[in-house]
């Protein structure tokens, strides 16, 4: 598995499961087990750590070993069979079944259904074109699904069941394969590559850099803002470093401030910091790191490959405020215990691209371990990047009433067409709207390409009268979205990182019951903080 990746069966699975990556990178689980049912379960697992966050995949196919075969995505407090789960699976009939165990070696309960077209396609196997989604904030769990359209990326999504309340902490987040029959293996296929698990804010990514070991990883707490990051390595130091990172692209003049809680002591030279630099283990960077004793360095390497030099240091305790300010090619080191009054540890001058990445920086100074340590009050500011607003007519200022375009388009996939109007708009004279007097569902939607790499964010503001609305942004056919609450106009928000060349999705979902849905003002544009 690549990392963070693990795989083990859980239970009594009869047959043992395995799992692994084909050359063309589909994800292929094989799992026994009598099933994800009752007060315990046995599958074959594919999963990472998370608090909170996502787990997204996408079902092709599976064997149609019992009726009540399972292939899905779960959460789960741990790799105890009767452990408390969330779980969305796709059975071999296209019944979908949304289920919970709330308490540990509690009974499950199944909570929701719904079905997707399935295809016999021969050899007793079945396939799919479903996305399953599971998306975790604090104790709460919503479960949603996609139909794809391999033409038009995800062109049909709509929530499952309501949210469910789910215990918050550290879990593990993945993909679960049961044959119901502990004599034969149920073989799922997870096409396109290993399923996402966002574990982290959709602006930020969690990555090894350097021969590091152990895997690292990262999660985030999302109530008191709180990144936990797991990092091993041999050092930020010498030639080239091994650490774990969690970072974003900022761009020219900017700011990256945290607060570093605690870490473990692994090691007298252990770090637990923030950084600018590249992702190569060489690469020049700048570093302002607290050790396990509170001792901080300020360091620099200064060109790629050369040694890492220690600039200047001082002692202090935890918890601590971390700052690096960019100015051009000037970058200043504070440090604080409030945040209200700095303290200038140094400063050095060194050539970095305009756009560069920032992070939250985790070593252990020993590959064999992993130092975990915690950082809040996390903030990034950044100049802007030359994009503005992605979106074509953004205001639907610039259509012809009825008709959506110029930009939007009303999702002809859907039972009712969208339309402009001019009754109820947020600003200006015009607004997009799915009205419906009737049991049929409505979709509006803007395709575009990411110009450059960065964080985005896609705003708009969207009012209701009818529960079920989804607002989203899909990125290659993978979407986010959010619940649209009832009432008059409020504003929302999706951020993602994007990657030049990425095809981008922006939609709003009416659900198939009468009532009206209203969208204005949208944008989609580079993420420049705070944050």
């Amino acid at each position: 598995m690549p990392p963070p990746w693990q795989t083990t069966d859980v239970g009594d699975v009869g047959a043992a499961g395995t799992a692994y990556q084909g050359a063309n990178g589909d994800l292929i689980v094989a799992g026994a087990g009598a099933d994800i049912w009752g007060s315990a379960d046995s599958f074959r697992y594919v999963y990472q750590p998370i608090r909170d966050g996502y787990v997204s995949a996408r079902v092709a196919s599976e064997t149609n070993t019992h009726p009540f075969a399972k292939t899905g995505v779960m959460i789960r407090q741990s790799l105890d069979p009767g452990s408390p789960e969330i779980v969305l699976d796709v059975k071999p009939d296209g019944g979908l079944e949304f289920m919970t165990r709330p308490t540990p070696e509690g009974e499950t309960t199944f909570l929701a259904g719904a079905s997707v077209p399935v295809t016999d396609s021969g050899n007793g196997r079945v396939a799919f074109t479903v996305l399953l989604n599971l998306f975790r904030s604090g104790g709460t769990v919503v479960a949603g699904y996609c139909l794809l359209d391999d033409q038009r990326g995800s062109s049909f999504c709509t929530g499952i069941g309501s949210p469910v309340t789910f215990t918050s902490g550290p879990a593990l987040a993945g993909v679960a394969v049961t044959s119901h029959d502990p004599s034969q293996l149920n073989h799922a296929v997870f096409p396109g590559g290993m399923p996402t698990v966002r574990a982290v804010p959709d602006t930020w990514l969690s990555s090894d850099i350097g021969n590091v070991g152990v895997n690292g990883f990262a999660t985030y707490e999302q109530a008191s803002g709180t990144f936990y990051v797991s990092g091993a390595g041999s050092d930020m130091w010498g030639s080239a470093d091994s650490f774990h990172a969690v970072s974003q692209w900022l761009n020219s003049d900017s700011m990256l401030t945290a607060r570093v809680v605690s870490e473990q002591n692994t090691h007298t030279f252990a770090k637990a910091g923030i950084e600018f630099g590249d992702t190569s283990p060489s690469a020049s960077r700048v570093l302002l790191d607290v050790k396990p004793d509170g001792g901080l360095e300020f360091m620099a390497r200064t060109a790629d490959g050369a040694a890492m030099s220690f600039l200047s240091g001082m002692g202090s305790s935890f918890p601590v405020f971390l700052r690096l300010d960019r100015t051009g090619d000037r970058f200043d080191a504070l440090i604080s215990p409030d945040a209200r009054t700095w303290t200038t540890v140094g400063s050095v001058t060194l050539k970095l691209p305009t756009t560069v990445r920032a992070a939250l920086v985790v070593t252990s100074h020993d590959p064999s371990v992993l130092n975990t340590a915690q950082f809040d009050h996390v903030s990034v500011t950044s100049s802007p990047a030359p994009t503005g607003n992605l979106l074509q007519n953004p205001g639907f200022e610039d259509s012809v009433v009825p008709e959506m375009g110029p930009g939007w388009v009303s999702d002809s996939f859907r039972q009712a067409p969208a339309q402009t109007e001019t009754a109820m708009p947020h600003s200006g004279s015009k607004y997009g709207a799915c009205e419906t007097t009737t049991a049929v569902d409505c979709g509006i939607y803007q395709d575009l390409t990411a110009p450059a790499n960065g964080n985005y964010l896609f705003t708009a503001y969207v009012a209701a009268d009818k529960p079920g609305v989804l607002l989203g942004v899909n990125v290659n056919g993978v979407g986010t979205w959010q619940q649209v609450q009832t009432g008059g106009y409020a504003p929302y928000a999706i951020g993602r990182f994007l990657r030049a060349g990425d095809a981008v999705r922006v939609w709003l979902y009416s659900p198939a019951s009468p009532g009206n849905v209203f969208i204005d003002d949208a944008s989609l544009a580079v993420d420049t903080g705070p944050r």
